[in-house]
This record gives structure tokens, C-alpha cells and sequence, in this order.
């Protein structure tokens, strides 16, 4: 027989409460929507004895345990920015530069103005600047250039303007005064080398034949007024005044050579004052300051070679005479004289070329007519001593002025050079072809050679028959 088994009808449960801290339970449909949700939520509620939970009642719900999707979105969305804060915190200067790029590309459509207008300003401020860098790099090196050609100039100005008082020191003042001129043109700003100038300017007007004494004497007096110490203006004026006030011209030369270190000109004018009154030891000693001051004048070492043959001391002289001739071989009056002092030393054959050179210098008139040789040359001569009973000879001075005394008086030295060397016939033929001067300068300057010839014999008496020959023939 068939049986009908009827299906129960569940039956509906009355809904119950939850108690307070229990979730309520979750229905069919939930759990299997939901299934990885857990039916013990310890938060929520606690489980019951037939694994209901049940939550408290009042107490609110959290929206994302019913709706989750909306938590996870949350999250995503906040990661997304987070991502990108990092990456403009990184890259801000980047997305800077593309912001900028993209205002000035609105702003040229806007503007119409060219998007590269920018760039191209700022490519024309680097080549402007560049320009300028270079254009003061040029300024610089070409002041660069400038300060060292001045500082050149003025070394040369200072070199120039030393020069032109060494010049002065010794008594050579054209040279000076050119000197002082170059180191103008060097430096205007010289103010030691315009006075320099201005001083040598007036020394050489001094020393010249055609000056005015009264202008020179106030223009000196004028310069020791400003500078009572200017040893150039005192040896100037010892100078003027060594003919006219000759205790005068002492006193200037001595103050010179006291205020002067390097005055080496004054010097040699005050030995030739001394000089001249015999007082040969301190007029030598004066000459060799001179001559160690400037060892290349020759005229310092010529007066200190005459010096030393007045005092006897003939090998020394000799080797002053040689030095004088080989500093300049065109001063005839040198020669002249190194050929009588190697005659003193018995060097008749050297002599004989010296005084041949002297001669023929007289020949060549340029020569003859330099400053140095149209000079007058003095002889002083001492007679020698007639013996017991007799006064004691007297000094004196021959001047030989024009370039016809100065040959004549050649030749007689070479005829009487002939003689001691025994070719008598060259002599009197020399003799009978020496030119003719007034009677008095041609007497003058027979008695110059006799009284040298007269002198030789006191030293060699070997020559004496010789020497009286030679004058016998001469008178």
C-alpha cells in the first residue's frame, strides 16, 4: 500500500533578541553570499551554545561588515594618491618644468607669440653674456699689458735718470743732460729727473766757451738756495771760480766732494788745484777716488798718471797712461803723454810709436778738431838745475792752443826720438822740414822739449851725450 509521507512545513521561528554584546544571527542567504565570514566575532559578540551569535542591542553596526566592497575601494583610492604624492614629491621639478611648458604654450596661443621666443631671449643673454665676459677679459689683459710697459718705462726712467747723475758726477754734461731727456720721455712724471735736466742744462752752458758767468752764477746760487747740499751746483762754481778766486773755488770743490760720495768731478777739479801748488799727495789721492769711481774716464786717469810722474813714480804712471790710451785712442794729448813716460821708464822704441800715432792723428783733421783735441794742452815745465851757486829753477806753464803748435811740438819729440835711437839723418832731416811759427811760440816750445830731454838725463845719464847733440842741432 502506498504510503504518503507529507513534507514538514519548517515552521517560522519567532525572531529572537540578541543579547547585548551578540551579533544577530546571520541568515541562509547572507552566509552564502558572504561564506568567508566568520560566525565568532569576538568584537561584535560572543558564540552561544547552538553557534548563534548574537550582538547587543543598540549598539551600531559597521556598514562595511554588511557592505565590504566599499572598504576595499576606500583603500585602493587612498593608496592611488598616496602613490602619487610620493611620485610628485620626487619628480617636482620635473612635472615644474612640463607645468611651465604647458603655461607658455597656452600663453603663445593666446599672445601669439612664438613658443621657442623664450629660448631664443635666453640664448641671445648667453651670447650677450659671453660677449661681455670676453670683452672684459680683452680690458683686462690689456691693461694687463699697459701696467707692465709702464712699470717697464719707468724702471728704464729710473735706469736713464741714475745714469744722468753719474754723468754729472763726472763732469760730462751734455751726456747727462741727454740722459735726463730719455728718461722724460720715459716717465713725464719724473720730477728728480726734470730738475736733473734743467741742472745739466746749466753745468754744460757753464762749461762751454760761449756762456754768460753773471746767468750761470745766479742760476747756481738760485739752486743751493733751494738745496744748500747740491754738490753738482758747489763743483760748478769751484769750477767758474778756479781762475777768477781761486780760495773760492777751493771752498765750493770741498764742499762738493764732502756732500758727494760719488762726486768724482769734483774730485779732479780740486787734485788739479792741489796740483798745481805742489801738493801732489793729496792731489793723488783725490785722483784715485776718481778713478775708482769711474775707472772708464780717461781724463782722471791721465791727471793721476801726471801726478805720479811728478812724484817719481814713473811704472805706475806709464800703466795709468797706457789705461787712459786704450779708453780712448783718439785723444792725441795721450799718446803724447805715454810717450814720455815710457821714455822715463827706457821704453825709446814705444815712445817713438806713440808719439808717431800722436802726429799722425794731428794729420787728420776730424779728428784733430774734437772737443778733446782742440783743447789746450799745458806743459808744465822745470828747468833743470845749473849746480851750486845757482838759484833754484822756477816753474812754468806751456799752452799749446792751435793745432800748428800741437804738430809742431810732435815733430820736435819724434826728431829728438830719432836721435836717442841713433838715426840722426831722419832727425835733421825732420829738422829741416818742420813747419815755422812765430818766434816766440816757436821758441816756447823748443824750451818745452829741451827742458823734457833735460829731465830724462837726470835719470840716465847714459843719454846725456845724445841729448846735447840733439839741442846743439836744434839751437
Amino acid at each position: 500500500m502506498i504510503r504518503h509521507h507529507r513534507q514538514a512545513i519548517p515552521q517560522r521561528q519567532p525572531h529572537q533578541r540578541s543579547e547585548p554584546g551578540e551579533m544577530p544571527e546571520k541568515s541562509a542567504l547572507e552566509a552564502s553570499l558572504f561564506p568567508g565570514a566568520s560566525s565568532s566575532n569576538t568584537r561584535a559578540g560572543r558564540s552561544t551554545a547552538d553557534g548563534v551569535h548574537r550582538g547587543s542591542i543598540g549598539a551600531p553596526m559597521d556598514r562595511n561588515s554588511h557592505y565590504p566592497w566599499r572598504g576595499l575601494s576606500a583603500s585602493k583610492f587612498l593608496g592611488t594618491v598616496r602613490e602619487v604624492f610620493l611620485f610628485a614629491s620626487r619628480h617636482w621639478h620635473l612635472l615644474f618644468s612640463l607645468f611651465l611648458l604647458f603655461f607658455v604654450s597656452v600663453a603663445s596661443l593666446i599672445a601669439d607669440v612664438s613658443l621657442v621666443y623664450p629660448f631664443r631671449e635666453m640664448a641671445q643673454g648667453q651670447l650677450g653674456l659671453a660677449h661681455e665676459r670676453e670683452k672684459f677679459f680683452h680690458e683686462q689683459e690689456e691693461y694687463r699689458n699697459k701696467r707692465r710697459l709702464l712699470d717697464t718705462q719707468r724702471t728704464m726712467a729710473a735706469q736713464q735718470r741714475e745714469l744722468g747723475n753719474a754723468l754729472l758726477d763726472s763732469g760730462l754734461y751734455a751726456d747727462a743732460e741727454e740722459a735726463f731727456a730719455t728718461a722724460l720721455s720715459l716717465d713725464g712724471t719724473d720730477r728728480s729727473a726734470e730738475l736733473g735736466r734743467g741742472k745739466a742744462h746749466i753745468l754744460r752752458l757753464a762749461a762751454s766757451e760761449d756762456k754768460n758767468p753773471a746767468a750761470i752764477d745766479h742760476y747756481l746760487k738760485t739752486i743751493l738756495r733751494d738745496n744748500p747740499g747740491d754738490y753738482h751746483a758747489h763743483a760748478m762754481l769751484g769750477e767758474l771760480l778756479a781762475g777768477l778766486d781761486p780760495e773760492a773755488a777751493e771752498v765750493h770743490y770741498r764742499r762738493a766732494v764732502a756732500a758727494g760720495a760719488r762726486a768724482a768731478h769734483a774730485r779732479f777739479g780740486l787734485a788739479r788745484m792741489l796740483t798745481g801748488r805742489g801738493e801732489y799727495q793729496e792731489a793723488r789721492i783725490l785722483l784715485e777716488e776718481a778713478v775708482d769711481l769711474v775707472p772708464l774716464r780717461a781724463l782722471y786717469r791721465t791727471n793721476l798718471a801726471d801726478v805720479l810722474a811728478r812724484m817719481g813714480d814713473f811704472p805706475a804712471a806709464v800703466a795709468h797712461y797706457r789705461r787712459a790710451v786704450s779708453l780712448n785712442k783718439k785723444r792725441i794729448l795721450g799718446h803724447f803723454k805715454l810717450a814720455g813716460g815710457l821714455r822715463r821708464v827706457k821704453e825709446l822704441e814705444e815712445a817713438q810709436t806713440h808719439y808717431r800715432n800722436g802726429v799722425a792723428l794731428l794729420e787728420r783733421k776730424r779728428i784733430a778738431e774734437r772737443p778733446e783735441n782742440r783743447a789746450s794742452w799745458p806743459f808744465s815745465v822745470t828747468p833743470a838745475h845749473q849746480g851750486p851757486g845757482y838759484p833754484e829753477p822756477v816753474a812754468y806753464t806751456v799752452y799749446l792752443d792751435r793745432r800748428e803748435q800741437k804738430r809742431v811740438y810732435g815733430e820736435l819729440e819724434l826728431a829728438a826720438g830719432e836721435f836717442l835711437l841713433g838715426q840722426e839723418e831722419e832727425a835733421r832731416r825732420r829738422l829741416r822740414e818742420l813747419p815755422r811759427l812765430p818766434d816766440r811760440e816757436q821758441a816756447e816750445i823748443e824750451w818745452l822739449v829741451t827742458g823734457e830731454l833735460q829731465a830724462l838725463v837726470e835719470d840716465q845719464q847714459y843719454l846725456a851725450g845724445t841729448v846735447e847733440a840733439f839741442l846743439k842741432t836744434l839751437n
